[in-house]
């Protein structure tokens, strides 16, 4: 083999090379979360020490999925925030706040991304659950959980 053609292979392999490093950058994957933050009402009392309801913190959109060259190819999620006093015996497990048993009744299930103390000292958490669009769109911060819009009741 030539030193022309050794040169050659070696900037064929460079390029090869190259081009897959600019396509694999482009396939990373994204999430972008708009949210609507409040500040918290002087008055705010936290949620009911019987976990009859929850109070939305807030809601917002997580865009996720793969990116290729400017477009995404993926779903939207959108996500409510929910504040509330787990039933009792309700215990959160890697995160979560599970959909079953003991926790069966309480206003919202999801990841746990939050909590804090009521003004009475219970203790609480926030769930982050899954909503839809016109839900996410409808939902204003403090309201009760579940909600009564038909939106959400969908």
């Amino acid at each position: 083999m030539s030193n022309g053609s050794v040169v050659a292979v070696v900037a064929a392999v460079i390029g090869v090379v190259l081009l897959g490093a600019v396509a694999l950058g482009g396939l990373g994957g994204t999430r972008v979360e708009t949210s609507v933050s409040e500040p918290v009402p002087w008055h705010f009392d936290g949620p009911p020490a019987d976990g009859s309801y929850g109070i939305v913190m807030g809601s917002h959109q997580s865009k996720s999925g793969l990116e290729l060259f400017g477009l995404t190819i993926g779903r939207s999620r959108w996500e409510a925030n929910i504040a509330l006093v787990p039933p009792e015996g309700c215990e959160v497990s890697d995160e979560n706040l599970p959909p079953g048993g003991p926790c069966e009744t309480a206003a919202a299930t999801g990841r746990v991304n939050g909590g804090g103390t009521t003004a009475s000292g219970l203790e609480f958490v926030i769930v982050s659950t899954e909503v839809s669009e016109g839900c996410h769109e409808a939902l204003q911060p403090y309201e009760r959980w579940p909600t009564n819009k038909p939106a959400c009741n969908e």
